[in-house]
């Protein structure tokens, strides 16, 4: 039950996403790299040991995580490389490294979401690959 509700209230996510994405990608950015911070967060703090382990909500976290990143590619047409202060040049200039790096995100997620299933050591080491892909996209990425 828990899960259909996560998968309905996803389903709703994407399709308002989708529709501020017709009308203005850049606006659609914010909410959905908000969503992956969000969900970033909560495996972080399990995996620091600020908050207990939590199989379900990890998991729910890194399907989240793989859902918001399976989209953000589309965030950055041509048509919106100017007019957001955060988003470097080089997102278009190295589009092909971008959208690897994104699509990488997203399996990854994907697979610890998977992992995390069988358990705390396996969310440690699931969360371990997925934690520097999102520093590291910012730093060439993003401008802080």
């Amino acid at each position: 039950m828990r899960r259909m509700l996560a998968l309905a209230a996803f389903s709703a996510l994407a399709l308002s996403a989708g529709a501020v994405l017709a009308q203005d990608p850049i606006s659609a950015r914010e909410p959905t790299m908000k969503n992956i911070g969000r969900a970033f967060g909560a495996i972080n703090r399990m995996n620091r040991g600020q908050d207990s382990f939590d199989a379900a909500k990890a998991t729910e976290a890194f399907h989240t995580i793989s859902a918001n990143a399976k989209t953000f590619s589309t965030l950055f047409p041509d048509s919106a490389k100017t007019g957001d202060k955060n988003a470097r040049p080089e997102i278009w200039t190295q589009k092909t490294d971008f959208d690897a790096r994104v699509k990488k995100l997203a399996a990854d997620a994907e697979a610890a979401a998977t992992a995390t299933a069988k358990g705390e050591a396996d969310f440690k080491t699931s969360f371990a690959a997925v934690q520097p892909q999102c520093g590291g996209c910012h730093q060439v990425y993003r401008n802080e």
